[in-house]
């Protein structure tokens, strides 16, 4: 993120280990799961903190940690932390969300969490079908001044969006995304969070305007802004010291995009 103005167009091939991360995660979660409530609780519970404090959504984002062990706030802060490094200092593209979620049901026998999303390499297979030449789908959407869209009826944790974004950055930089649109819909509402998460953390224009406004508002005033008892272990924090956001507004059942030029320097 550091040289992000510097290598915008240029192509973009991830580093680290997105296995290596989702084992991090899920050993937070398996030693910790009882300061949440249990499993089902637990995962639900780092999902909002992390939407609430993604979409800088403050008013939500302490009425839920007002309710909560502080110790399961720091626990949520460090996951939201392993993957915001992963996205957006790595830029390691993968489903992590889907795939916690999956060992989470597994571990915890939940039949509140009981979906199965399609493996994240084939996801990419079908993408990099699906996209054919990503500079020529940029050439046609300059030509044409309309953004190409990729559309996915039923998008879970938003792995096939994700692939795509990972194959248009690994053929034309981060500037490619700005050529794209992605659009999608479920039903399960748990489904549209974690999508809008990982959808939030590969919008890498939005990122750098917020981690701006997170940093003015801390600088301003962090007594207000950060509440003290919760100072050293808050999601908001983390996003100050390694953030992003994304364009995507995500409702139940459906989400869209906003006007991507506002964002666009």
């Amino acid at each position: 993120m550091d040289n992000i103005n510097e290598s915008w167009d240029e192509p973009i091939k991830g580093t680290g280990n997105a296995k290596d991360t989702v084992q991090q995660i899920i050993k937070l979660i398996e030693k910790n799961y009882a300061l949440f409530g249990g499993w089902a609780n637990t995962f639900e519970q780092i999902i909002d903190l992390a939407l609430y404090a993604l979409q800088q959504e403050e008013e939500k984002y302490m009425q839920a940690v007002s309710k909560m062990d502080k110790r399961a706030v720091q626990i949520a802060s460090e996951i939201v932390g392993l993957l915001i490094k992963a996205f957006c200092y790595d830029y390691c593209i993968w489903d992590y969300l889907g795939e916690i979620y999956m060992q989470v049901a597994s571990l915890s026998k939940s039949k509140a969490l009981g979906q199965l999303f399609t493996p994240f390499h084939i996801c990419e297979v079908m993408a990099k079908m699906n996209l054919g030449n990503v500079k020529e789908r940029i050439v046609k959407a300059k030509v044409d001044n309309k953004n190409c869209s990729i559309m996915e009826p039923c998008v879970g944790s938003g792995a096939m969006l994700l692939a795509c974004k990972k194959v248009i950055i690994e053929e034309a930089g981060l500037a490619g995304l700005d050529y794209f649109e992605f659009v999608g819909s479920d039903i399960d509402s748990l489904c549209v969070k974690m999508c809008k998460i990982q959808m939030i953390l590969t919008d890498y224009r939005y990122m750098v305007v917020l981690m701006l406004e997170q940093v003015n508002k801390l600088q301003c005033n962090p007594d207000k802004y950060i509440d003290k008892s919760y100072r050293n272990n808050d999601i908001r924090k983390v996003t100050i010291e390694r953030t992003t956001t994304n364009n995507i507004v995500i409702q139940k059942g459906k989400y869209h995009n906003d006007d991507l030029n506002k964002w666009v320097s």
